[in-house]
């Protein structure tokens, strides 16, 4: 009785850190765990701040997800999930996003603290990577990363990073400063694939994509290009979604 009381009271005042305190004696941890799994973030940092068990608790929930912006912040969360008697935060990561407008010469080096990031974190499977300005990123060891996005960093020298991601079922290439070929059959979980029109030759024949979105408006040889190569391939095309300047007509013609 008096736990189902406690659990009312920590429902309908979440925000009190101090209530917090005085009731997480009271509640069996598994109880404790499932009120806070569907809680709003602001309400995690109040309890996180009560004490020490509630903080593990809180802070795994609140740190499932990072999504920062700026390159000071980015460094700066960085180190902090990767602090000594932090390792909680660290270990419940599972989506981290970074916006930032990064110029090498004002800013310290993004790469490194992404990379021990990807590499330190045992749940991460989706990486989201939004940088204005020019840095590379890429696994130097196996991480077990399903969705990735990038708009910077893979030209076609950094792209054979792909042998350290096996899981990836989707990768979005934003931009690719060159056209690339990467040996597909290192990445066996790949379901689809978004790319820019510079980065079209990053689909070799035998992928076994089901889904191809291209970003932006291609070329009618880039379409021809394309076309050949999956008319080429082994995969079973489910979805096809293109821009084209050609006109719809010869974009026909090319498709049959």
């Amino acid at each position: 009785m008096l736990q189902a009381q406690a659990v009312a009271i920590l429902e309908a005042n979440p925000r009190d850190s101090q209530l917090a305190e005085h009731l997480i004696p009271t509640l069996p941890l598994e109880i404790y765990t499932h009120i806070l799994e569907s809680t709003d973030p602001d309400t995690l940092a109040s309890v996180a701040r009560a004490n020490s068990t509630s903080q593990i608790v809180a802070e795994s929930f609140l740190y499932r997800g990072a999504t920062l912006l700026g390159v000071d912040d980015a460094v700066s969360c960085c180190r902090s999930l990767l602090l000594a008697r932090r390792e909680h935060r660290l270990s419940a990561l599972q989506r981290f996003q970074i916006f930032a407008v990064y110029n090498p010469l004002r800013h310290p080096d993004l790469a490194p603290s992404i990379k021990s990031i990807m590499h330190a974190a045992p749940k991460l499977i989706d990486l989201k990577i939004e940088l204005r300005g020019s840095t590379s990123i890429s696994a130097e060891t196996s991480v077990q990363l399903e969705q990735l996005y990038s708009n910077n960093g893979f030209d076609h020298s950094k792209f054979e990073f792909l042998v350290n991601v096996p899981l990836l079922e989707t990768p979005t290439i934003v931009e690719s400063l060159k056209s690339s070929v990467v040996d597909s059959l290192i990445v066996p979980a790949l379901e689809s694939i978004e790319l820019t029109q510079a980065a079209v030759q990053l689909l070799v024949p035998h992928w076994p994509v089901r889904k191809v979105k291209v970003l932006g408006d291609i070329e009618e040889e880039m379409v021809d290009n394309l076309l050949d190569t999956l008319m080429m391939s082994t995969v079973h095309l489910e979805h096809l979604s293109l821009s084209a300047l050609c006109k719809s007509s010869d974009l026909l013609v090319a498709m049959a």
